[in-house]
């Protein structure tokens, strides 16, 4: 069954936090993979002091662009217990039109770049219940039920969200790639 997109909104609060490049209460659905790119802007070379053009476009493979998924893994101090994450990302680099290669990054001479041409990232989780937070109140203290929580204690419980998000992201146009560094 296709959701609306109040549905697809209430899921993804529920599942991902979004931390840069978007905002799921303003997006169209399914997400397009245009998300932070196109942004054009000129800026004077510092060694031949000419005016160059450049803009922002994301990482592609086979056409596609690159979605990764880092689950990574870390042991506190709190009993040794093991916390999973997962942080998605999908990178924006700004480069001059026509030199792919010549990549501009950091002070960029008081150019505003916008924040729509932000990379995309965002963490997922799963809806936190009230047992959960009551079992780990320590880490879930500020939390509420429905609250999209980070920390797992099971890796395996981001792959349906990851799966899920195939019906959310224009799989047309995204390529999913998943990196386990646990």
């Amino acid at each position: 069954m296709k959701k609306t997109k109040e549905q697809i909104i209430q899921w993804l609060q529920q599942h991902t936090t979004f931390n840069r490049g978007y905002d799921i209460q303003d997006g169209p659905f399914p997400l397009p993979a245009s998300i932070g790119e196109g942004f054009t802007f000129q800026h004077k070379n510092y060694i031949t002091k000419q005016m160059d053009n450049f803009i922002a476009e994301a990482d592609r493979k086979d056409g596609k662009r690159v979605l990764t998924f880092e689950i990574t893994t870390f042991v506190g101090m709190c009993g040794g217990a093991c916390h999973y994450f997962c942080k998605a990302h999908s990178n924006i680099q700004c480069h001059e039109v026509g030199h792919p290669n010549h990549i501009i990054g950091g002070y960029l001479g008081g150019i505003e770049i916008p924040r729509e041409s932000e990379n995309l990232e965002f963490d997922l989780g799963i809806p936190l219940t009230q047992e959960m937070i009551d079992w780990d109140m320590g880490h879930y203290q500020y939390s509420r039920p429905g609250d999209c929580g980070v920390a797992l204690r099971d890796k395996e419980q981001f792959f349906p969200i990851i799966k899920e998000l195939e019906n959310i992201f224009n799989m047309d146009e995204w390529t999913f790639v998943v990196r386990d560094n646990t």
